[in-house]
């Protein structure tokens, strides 16, 4: 595995993480956070626009790490359209295992 697709995949692992054992349900960041945080190569520019990150467009490997970790991701775009900030939210799978986990560890 490339060094980058390590980096990823850790990222996007550590979110999912963060929302598996936290009490909430989705967290957000801005696109310059998630730049700074996961290391990609891809510039803020390609980051911003809303494309990849929807269902049906063409997912960069990036937004396919993502995708991979478990988490689904809800675009807020500007005024202009680009994408400002990004919400990460745990897939169907995850919140099922999540659930069960709770329900398994409640008194």
């Amino acid at each position: 595995m490339r060094r980058e697709d390590k980096i990823r995949k850790e990222w996007a692992d550590a979110i999912r993480k963060t929302l598996m054992t936290g009490r909430q349900p989705e967290v957000t960041k801005t696109i310059e956070a998630i730049h700074l945080e996961s290391g990609t190569t891809e510039s803020q520019s390609r980051l911003s626009r809303p494309g990849p990150w929807t269902a049906d467009g063409k997912a960069t490997p990036f937004i396919e790490a993502i995708r991979r970790a478990g988490l689904e991701v809800a675009v807020e775009p500007g005024d202009d359209g680009r994408v400002e900030r990004v919400t990460f939210r745990l897939n169907e799978t995850w919140r099922g295992v999540r659930e069960r986990f709770a329900r398994s560890n409640a008194p």
